[in-house]
């Protein structure tokens, strides 16, 4: 019984390393879950120096821009929201555009932070790689060209914030 106690967090340490893809019920029709319609219920209004549920690409030139994806079924994803909201958006909102792009179309439960569907923001169309798990993201320069991604939480947020300070 101690030998297992003993090796029990190296068997459930890989498991929480992973990102999740995402499930099934998610995407019933077997399509890409990026290229879903856009959003049908009703969004609070973003500021104008942020990014939101109708923006293109082209809308983030300018500033730096951080784009997340990520899924409200995800634990990962639901434990990593607060860490941004704490470490990159109440540091950078004025600096940088962020957009937390929800694939599964829901909320997370978080102020502030702003979040939603944009059909527009593909990790593959923005990082030029295939990614199938969440939490991934993105940071791109003033000409939105990409700067550090990360697919599946390969990196960590200290990364992404040493990217920004680079760009700032």
């Amino acid at each position: 019984m101690k030998k297992l106690i003993s090796i029990l967090p190296f068997l459930i340490l890989p498991f929480l390393l992973l990102g999740c893809q995402p499930s099934a019920q998610d995407n019933q029709n077997d399509e890409p879950i990026d290229s879903s319609p856009s959003i049908t219920t009703e969004e609070k209004e973003v500021s104008t120096n942020q990014i939101n549920q109708s923006s293109s690409v082209a809308d983030l030139e300018g500033k730096p821009s951080v784009i997340i994806f990520g899924g409200t079924y995800c634990p990962h994803c639901v434990a990593a929201i607060p860490i941004l909201k704490k470490e990159i958006w109440d540091i950078f909102k004025d600096d940088i555009n962020i957009w937390v792009n929800v694939i599964d179309k829901k909320k997370f439960d978080v102020e502030d932070v702003p979040q939603g569907f944009n059909p527009n923001y593909t990790f593959e169309g923005l990082a030029g790689e295939e990614c199938k798990y969440v939490p991934s993201w993105v940071v791109l320069d003033v000409d939105r060209k990409v700067v550090i991604s990360s697919c599946g939480g390969k990196k960590g947020i200290d990364e992404m914030k040493k990217e920004i300070e680079n760009l700032l």
